[in-house]
């Protein structure tokens, strides 16, 4: 069985959780992504399953390359971030700590803490305007870290 809370690749596109449905090359469908087995989601165009690998957001790039179905990590160049890099390292960071927490969003996750998680994630959201000066952000703290 697939693991539903993986990253799989849709026809080479960059690995994503998977879907809820998926078609089959004979025309049926298949809906509950936690009984998907690997035969299906080949047969369906997944590939996977894949790990994203860990990297420094600020001093390096994460890219997928669709060819060799793997992520490589990019060092960026040297250099004094401007005001619209640090807005950008921001945004990728936020982005980022959103995507770790989607899980708890799902219908059937069920947590006891569901109105931190939903707090923490609004929170994140709002991040751009709470902004005041980019080089000194304060970020709100995890559920998981709170525990």
């Amino acid at each position: 069985m697939a693991d539903p809370n993986a990253l799989y690749s849709y026809k080479g596109a960059e690995p994503t959780g998977l879907p809820h449905r998926i078609i089959l090359s004979n025309g049926s469908s298949r809906t509950d992504n936690t009984s998907f087995t690997e035969e299906e989601l080949n047969d369906a165009g997944f590939t996977g399953p894949y790990e994203r690998p860990e990297y420094n957001y600020t001093t390096q790039k994460l890219v997928w390359s669709s060819d060799t179905l793997s992520y490589s990590i990019i060092d960026l160049p040297p250099s004094e971030p401007t005001e619209e890099d640090r807005w950008e390292q921001m945004r990728r960071r936020r982005d980022f700590l959103l995507f770790e927490s989607d899980w708890t969003q799902s219908r059937d996750v069920v947590l006891s803490n569901d109105d931190d998680w939903k707090v923490y994630r609004q929170a994140l959201r709002d991040l751009p305007e709470n902004i005041l000066d980019i080089t000194n952000i304060t970020w709100p703290v995890s559920p998981t870290d709170t525990e």
